[in-house]
């Protein structure tokens, strides 16, 4: 159960559920500024939007290889992902995991891009930004669309069954933050989603 209130969401808990049997959950809220300056809220303006908040993202954005943002990037070109982003949770500190997902005319996922070697330290750092630098952007000539998330440590291991949006572990998730081009492909970026790179060698026969 949440509650939306002047641009601001707040978790009031789990619905009370009873398996096979109709149940009535009731909640008191009473707005208080001490529990949203402690607490971990997301701004609701936005669409596609869901998370407890504790780290938020404050904008996301592809980038070229001079810093600038973009929405139309050169295939092999150097592009990076930007993420700027808040610690709402007062004294976090721990490995959250930073997820970027990437799919194809906003249906087929063609590419993720995870890591846990991040740490968010409200007290050291209570904002920052997050780059994710790609040497060459690898994807074939198209329209891609992209999500992004911020979820607590050990998100992916638990193997929660929780739905995310309503999962207190997904601190932000964005579900439509961008959209982008993949241009100037040539003969090897058309007509494909990925374009593979591997060691190639050559050896010659064994005499007989």
């Amino acid at each position: 159960m949440r509650c939306y209130r002047e641009g601001l969401v707040e978790d009031l808990g789990v619905v009370s559920t009873r398996a096979g049997e109709w149940s009535t959950h009731s909640a008191r809220y009473t707005p208080s500024i001490a529990a949203h300056a402690s607490d971990a809220l997301i701004p609701s303006e936005a669409p596609f939007l869901q998370g407890s908040g504790a780290i938020v993202i404050d904008s996301f954005a592809l980038v070229d290889a001079t810093g600038a943002e973009t929405h139309a990037v050169g295939h092999g070109q150097e592009t990076a992902f930007r993420i700027r982003y808040q610690i709402r949770k007062k004294g976090l500190r721990e490995r959250a995991q930073v997820f970027i997902v990437v799919s194809r005319n906003n249906i087929e996922r063609v590419c993720k891009f995870m890591t846990d070697r991040l740490c968010f330290d409200e007290l050291r750092a209570a904002a920052g930004v997050i780059e994710m630098r790609l040497p060459k952007m690898m994807l074939g000539a198209g329209q891609y669309s992209v999500a992004v998330q911020i979820a607590a440590e050990g998100y992916i291991e638990q193997d929660s069954k929780k739905f995310f949006s309503v999962d207190p572990d997904v601190y932000h998730c964005i579900m439509y933050a961008l959209d982008f081009a993949v241009v100037d492909a040539g003969w090897i970026g058309e007509g494909t989603l990925f374009e593979g790179e591997g060691e190639w060698s050559m050896e010659p026969a064994a005499a007989d």
